[in-house]
């Protein structure tokens, strides 16, 4: 796989919308055990429970990158400032088609 700044990968923007690969983060890796946890009604504040903690972070290999949006100026599209809409899906739940239940995460730079 090409990395995004391989010369196979150069455009006229530095924007990158890709599914189904790796995610191009922007503000760190935890969103798989970020989508798990608000994935049960979890708050923020709930986090910080380390039995509640251990217990999601012992599924977040269930989750995978379906569909990564980034801003784009040439289609008038920016979430919030020029970040990414991610789009994860439990693996049993991408097998069954079941786009519904998606989570989506924004990150910005």
């Amino acid at each position: 796989m090409s990395l995004p700044d391989s010369p196979s990968h150069q455009r006229k923007s530095n924007y990158w919308t890709r599914m189904m690969a790796h995610s191009y983060n922007l503000q760190g890796p935890c969103m798989e055990f970020e989508c798990e946890f608000l994935s049960h009604g979890y708050t923020r504040q709930d986090v910080q429970d380390p039995v509640l903690r251990a217990e999601m972070e012992s599924h977040r290999d269930e989750w995978t990158l379906f569909f990564e949006l980034n801003s784009e100026n040439a289609a008038n599209m920016c979430w919030g400032d020029v970040g990414m809409l991610y789009f994860w899906i439990r693996k049993s739940d991408l097998e069954k088609h079941a786009f519904e239940k998606c989570s989506m995460i924004l990150q910005c730079t």
